[in-house]
């Protein structure tokens, strides 16, 4: 992951508190472009300059004042590699056009005529120095001020949105590789990029985000990498580091520091840079590992005669340079512990380079270098030392932890259940396998009880551990398969041993709730043929057994009638009914006379039940003998529902 890559600072301009006079312009100090970022906070109409660094204790942000405190506000700065100065103008009183230097003094370059009357409080010079951008309103105009003339000629050219919303931007960047032009909008809460071609902001491009409400300070690092100083949703003050990916949107908060009313930001990627990466960052001795060194050049033009440095610590050997796409004399390298290449040449851009390195036995431990580039022009510094991208200390050294070959079951005995395939699969930074039953891979399947051992070997070590299997004796048993007719109830009666306490868990497909679940012998009563499963457990045995069967239901729907009954009071066939085999629920019994008339109707009563049919009376009286129609609608308990017809004789 690209960090702030080989920054040693974070530059940040600010309204702070302090007394300031103008200095003559020949005395400024221009900075030293080592990929520094800068800021300015601002309160009370007041703007101070910081360098920003992490803290190595802390891991936090911390602000180093420059020095001098301007008593009236900065904004809209950029930082410009031919001078290697910062430009910026004043929010409030924006005709004004400023100048500071390394010690933080601010220059008085006049009034730029034909600035518009708004705020500016985003701005950024171009990659090649000549022109300073003005972002006018938060985000209505964008102004030109032509850094290169000596009159610092300025145009103002109206903005517009692809989505046609409103949006209010605080600061701006240039990516110094490509030279597209990043911002972030406060009122959407997004990345957003600004298209010179048709003067549009586009503001549909990337998600929105919830980590940032306002980042009033946007600078790219010198592998391309977008920070922004700004604060969270909710909050008033600035107090936030941020990361903005450019191709994905994403906004995350990567550290945090001293809360600041008021930001600005730009910075100096214009230089060269190195990082210094290890793959794998945890090894074992007798190992090989993979060094990449990434080279960023956006100095604008090739740097030759550069020299490039990297003693390795103690116990380790080059064993391949595998790319190097600077060339040079390698005065050093394949068979040493020592890289050293002469008078490379590094053309403008970013690329690695890579080299192999081997781990020689009994070299547990950590292990922290740099390397350095040597060679460089004096306005960056003459050197350059590589950076551990994985952390945010600029620069640091890149750190490598070698363990000793291990292989370790963490446990002496597994155990086996019956039936089951066990997986043992030991802990080990180890490649090479061989288990005592034959194979040789890192993890093995086995059935059946045993001692396994496993020896875990490199080019020179050797390590050894062995666990124990152990066959475990319990047995569970449902039954067999059950067929049951529908409403009929059935006892479950599992057969087991092995086990203390058992705890049983039903369950069915499909799914019952009207039953217990929990129970050793629980009655069940499906309605529609059911796989009924129970997990036994036991808190003292280690296996946890399943075992299933289906109970089938079969369903009888035959309905009877009877097509004559004697209501004469003797107790016999006094009642006309209708009868089934499976229970099921009459919603509804009708009978009408032969002119079709009703004479008897009732509902929701229950087949097979005599009391609750016809009598044979209409209105308290008896009917006389004949032959009457009946209809009845009934519902089975598994929701079918079937209607029925017929006729009955009545003979008293």
């Amino acid at each position: 992951m690209k960090i702030l890559q080989s920054c040693r600072f974070f530059c940040f301009l600010a309204y702070l508190t302090g007394f300031f006079a103008f200095s003559p312009l020949h005395s400024q100090v221009p900075f030293e472009c080592d990929g520094n970022f800068f800021l300015s906070l601002s309160e009370n109409n007041q703007s101070r300059f910081f360098t920003l660094e992490i803290n190595p204790s802390t891991g936090g942000v911390d602000f180093n004042p420059l020095g001098v405190t301007a008593d009236f506000r900065i904004n809209a700065t950029g930082y410009r590699s031919t001078d290697n100065l910062i430009y910026g103008v004043s929010p409030v009183n924006s005709q004004f056009l400023y100048q500071i230097d390394a010690t933080g003094q601010v220059f008085d370059l006049g009034i730029l005529n034909g600035l518009n009357n708004a705020p500016y409080y985003a701005g950024d010079v171009t990659p090649d120095g000549d022109f300073l951008y003005l972002l006018g309103n938060g985000g209505e105009a964008i102004s030109t001020v032509n850094l290169a003339s000596g009159n610092y000629e300025t145009t103002n050219t109206p903005l517009s949105t692809t989505s046609g919303r409103n949006v209010f931007c605080t600061d701006m960047a240039f990516d110094p590789l490509t030279g597209e032009i990043y911002s972030f909008d406060g009122v959407q809460q997004r990345l957003v990029k600004i298209n010179l071609a048709n003067n549009t902001i586009e503001d549909n491009i990337f998600p929105t985000t919830n980590e940032a409400d306002g980042i009033g300070a946007l600078f790219f690092d010198s592998f391309g990498s977008l920070w922004g100083y700004g604060n969270r949703p909710g909050e008033s003050d600035a107090r936030n580091l941020y990361q903005l990916n450019i191709q994905t949107g994403s906004v995350v908060v990567r550290e945090n520091g001293p809360p600041s009313p008021g930001k600005d930001g730009c910075s100096c990627p214009y230089t060269i840079q190195i990082q210094k990466m290890v793959t794998p960052d945890l090894a074992v001795s007798c190992s090989e590992v993979t060094y990449q060194f990434l080279i960023a050049n956006l100095s604008g033009s090739e740097q030759t005669g550069i020299d490039l440095l990297d003693e390795l610590p103690s116990g380790m050997t080059i064993t391949e340079i595998v790319r190097n796409p600077y060339g040079g004399n390698v005065v050093s390298g394949v068979g040493t512990d020592e890289l050293r290449i002469e008078n490379m040449l590094i053309t403008p851009g970013i690329d690695s380079m890579v080299m192999s390195v081997f781990l020689e036995e009994d070299m547990a431990g950590v292990y922290k270098n740099q390397a350095a580039l040597s060679g460089l022009p004096l306005r960056f510094g003459g050197e350059r030392l590589s950076d551990d991208p994985g952390t945010l200390i600029r620069p640091d050294s890149t750190a490598l932890m070698v363990e000793s070959l291990i292989v370790n079951f963490n446990e002496n005995e597994l155990p086996l259940c019956p039936g089951d395939t066990l997986l043992l699969a030991p802990v080990s930074n180890g490649t090479n396998f061989s288990w005592s039953n034959g194979q040789t891979t890192p993890t093995i399947f086995v059935t059946e009880a045993n001692t396994y051992s496993v020896t875990v070997t490199n080019d020179c070590e050797i390590s050894v551990d062995a666990i124990n299997v152990t066959q475990e004796s319990q047995a569970l048993d449902i039954g067999n398969d059950e067929v049951i007719a529908l409403g009929d109830g059935l006892t479950l009666r599992p057969q087991y041993f092995g086990y203390n306490n058992p705890v049983f868990s039903w369950s069915s497909d499909p799914p019952a709730t009207d039953w217990c679940t929990d129970c050793e012998n629980p009655v069940v009563r499906p309605l529609f043929t059911t796989v009924y499963t129970l997990e036994l457990k036991d808190s003292l045995a280690a296996c946890s057994l399943v075992d299933s069967l289906v109970v089938n239901v079969t369903k009888d729907r035959e309905i009877f009638a009877p097509n004559a009954f004697s209501p004469n009071g003797d107790g016999l066939n006094d009642t006309f009914m209708l009868y089934s085999k499976s229970p099921a629920r009459i919603n509804r019994l009708e009978i009408f006379n032969r002119w079709g008339a009703l004479i008897f109707r009732t509902e929701g009563i229950d087949t097979n039940v005599n009391q609750q049919g016809w009598n044979g009376f209409f209105k308290s009286e008896l009917m006389n003998n004949g032959v009457y129609v009946w209809q009845a609608e009934l519902e089975f308990l598994d929701g079918v529902v079937e209607r029925k017809y017929g006729e009955v004789l009545l003979v008293k």
